[in-house]
């Protein structure tokens, strides 16, 4: 069901594993601003982080404490070159970065529109 209105969504620890319908709808949203999926078992290669680079409406993503690596690094660098990334503030704190995926990251981080990223 549609919700026009919906601007947030909380779905912190649910245990949504790759989710990959949340990244197909996430993929074609044209008004959630606001998406906590923090503490869920979203495992590397997730569809969520995919639909960031068609995404134009989400400006926050909390998705710390997940089992993201390094295909979604690249993904997001992919995002961040093409100028596609839309986000603002991106908590990707606490998942299974290794250093070459912060480089990466951190390569094409002057061309995003971030103004918050926490890789701690």
């Amino acid at each position: 069901q549609k919700h026009p209105r919906l601007r947030e969504l909380l779905m912190t620890r649910n245990r949504l594993g790759a989710a990959p319908e949340l990244g197909v709808r996430l993929a074609k949203n044209t008004k959630l601003e606001y998406l906590d999926v923090s503490e869920n078992l979203i495992d590397s290669g997730s569809s969520i982080v995919a639909a960031l680079a068609t995404n134009t409406a989400l400006r926050t993503l909390l998705i710390s404490g997940n089992k993201l690596g390094k295909q979604d690094a690249n993904n997001l660098s992919e995002a961040m070159k093409d100028k596609s990334l839309h986000v603002t503030i991106l908590d990707l704190a606490r998942n299974a970065f290794d250093d070459e995926s912060g480089v990466r990251i951190a390569e094409n981080l002057h061309l995003s529109k971030l103004e918050s990223l926490d890789l701690s």
